[in-house]
Parts: structure tokens; sequence; C-alpha cells
């Protein structure tokens, strides 16, 4: 196959391989081993890559199942069985050469090649890997849901690395992956109104990761900005807001802030605050079960400190357990 999507470092180029017969005959790009299945998604590893390959492919495993099911949330489709192949796509085995797939759905695209990622030492290997099937996955239910999310498109490209970031827990997502300050760094070129073709240009990517980032920050959940699609991202923001100014919009809420991440916002004020150190949130996303997560300062400061990125309170969770923060914004 050709034209992979692509999750990469700016500027890198994957090497072209020749795919061994064997690997060939199973439909593979490379010849490999099983460790199990768990739902609709089957977890293998390159069979060079060893031990050490079956060591993370297992640990993976363990961790594939709750992101898919909370995809299906945020997109609002059932997803399709899915490959996961942990691979030696840079050699290095650290993650730096992410990953690809074939195809913006489940029947062209289900196949994810993973760089492995056991010889990482700046980010936790399954937690490095788990990011990496999140960026590829998202790119399936995409097509499957089929809004205008475009997987080898910038806007979508740029959901693909929001959800790599927001989704697994905090420290997950590589350095190299971050976009936001390349498109800072062109002058906030307009890829709001219109939507590049292509998932390898940082600019475009990053206007749209900033973007989401700020939809975030105006309240609106991930799962209603999933849901709500879009071709453009100006179409997405009519279809969350009402309104037909996204790019001036969101220009101005950058003014005086520093694009030096993909998340340049700040935390909004908290206004339902009974008593510092003593609100308790419970996170029930999917998967997840629940789990403490956040408490404010009493001052309108609030702080994550434990569990994966939250998503979503259920109910009124109020508790006089003190040590738990919560970054407002990420709740609705």
């Amino acid at each position: 196959m050709s034209n992979p999507r692509e999750f990469l470092p700016a500027d890198a180029v994957r090497p072209e391989r020749v795919t061994p017969p064997e690997a060939v005959a199973v439909g593979l790009d490379y010849p490999s081993t099983a460790v199990g299945t768990v739902g609709q998604i089957t977890v293998e590893y390159v069979t060079s890559l060893g031990q050490n390959g079956q060591t993370l492919a297992q640990r993976l495993l363990g961790a594939v199942e709750p992101p898919y099911t909370e995809m299906e949330s945020f997109f609002g489709v059932a997803g399709g069985g899915v490959t996961v192949v942990v691979a030696p796509l840079s050699g290095h085995n650290d993650g730096s050469a992410g990953a690809y797939h074939y195809g913006c759905d489940f029947a062209s695209g289900g196949v994810l090649y993973l760089d492995a990622t056991f010889a990482s030492t700046t980010i936790d290997p399954t937690d490095l890997e788990l990011s990496l099937y999140i960026a590829e996955l998202s790119e399936a239910f995409m097509g499957a849901q089929g809004t205008g999310w475009g997987c080898g498109s910038s806007n979508g490209e740029g959901l693909s690395r929001y959800l790599a970031e927001v989704m697994p827990p905090p420290g997950s997502f590589p350095a190299w992956g971050v976009t936001g300050p390349s498109w800072a760094a062109a002058g906030f070129p307009d890829w709001v109104s219109r939507t590049e073709g292509t998932d390898r240009d940082y600019v475009s990517t990053g206007c749209a990761v900033v973007y989401l980032y700020w939809m975030h920050f105006l309240g609106f959940s991930t799962k209603e900005i999933v849901a709500a699609g879009g071709a453009t991202l100006s179409a997405n923001y009519q279809a969350l807001t009402g309104k037909t100014t996204a790019y001036a919009d969101l220009t101005a809420a950058l003014h005086g802030l520093t694009v030096n991440s993909d998340d340049p916002f700040p935390g909004r004020p908290v206004t339902n605050v009974r008593q510092a150190n003593s609100i308790a949130l419970v996170r029930q996303t999917p998967g997840w079960g629940s789990i403490p997560v956040a408490f404010a300062n009493g001052d309108g400061t609030w702080n994550i400190t434990n569990g994966p990125a939250p998503e979503f309170i259920g109910g009124d969770s109020w508790s006089s357990t003190p040590g738990v923060r919560l970054i407002p914004g990420d709740y609705k």
C-alpha cells in the first residue's frame, strides 16, 4: 500500500521498506506475533522485537479498550475491528517515528502501526505507546463518523493529536508532536476558514489543535466538539456556537497570550466553590471508573492531581475530602 496517514515529527520522512512475503500473506507490513485480543482490538508486536516487544505489547493490550470505548461515545458510532502492531519504525524503539495507518475508516485503515517505545526514557513507554495508538485510532473513527473530520487533512490531524494529548495520562504526548507554536511562528494563517489537504503541515495542524483547546476552554466537552464535526473548523464553530466568525474570534482570544504549547489558554475563574480545599469531583467516563481528580484552592485556581485527563463529571460529586483539584473548562 502507499500514501499512509502519518503521525510523524516535523520534516521527518518515513523510509521506504520492502514488505516480506510472510507479512504480505497475512496483510501486514511486518511479520508479527499476536499477544491477545480484547473486544474488537488485537495487539501484535513485530517478531524481531523479541521479549521487549512482547512485554510492551502485553502492557498495551491492557490499556487499549477504555479509549476505544470512549471514542465510540465521542464520535457517536460503533467502532470496527482493529489490529495494533508495535513495530520498529524508528529503529530506536523510543517512539520517535510516531505511527501510521492506511485509509480513513476501519475497513481500509484499521491496522495501526506504532513505533515501539520500550527504550523511551522521558515518557513511560506504555503511556507513550497509548498516545500513539489514540492518534491513529481516532482517524479510523473519523471516517466511520463521516461528519467532516478528514484524517488526511489539517482539521482531522489536529483532532487526532488533540485526542492523543488529552485522553491518555498527563505527560504521555511526545514533545515533537506539539504543533501550536508552529502556527504562531507562521503568523497565525487562517486554517480555520479552510482546511489543508495534508496531515504533514505543522502550521495548519497547529491551528487546528489550538482551536480545539480553545473550544474546550470555552466550556465545550470533547464529545460535543467531536460530534459537531465540520469540513472546516469554522463549520465546527458554527455548529457549536451558531456564530460565523471563528477565525476572528480565535485570534482575538489569543491576543496577549504566548503560544508556546498546544494549549495557551489560562484557567477560567471558578464561581461554584463552596469551600477551599473541600470539593472533590469524580471522573465517571466509560472504562476508567470513578477517580477523584481535582480540588479548589478557593482563589479561583484548580489543578489536576490524579487520574487520566478528565472529560466529564457526572452529578454533584461533593465531598469533604481535601487534596483534589480540577482544571475549569474541562467539565460540563
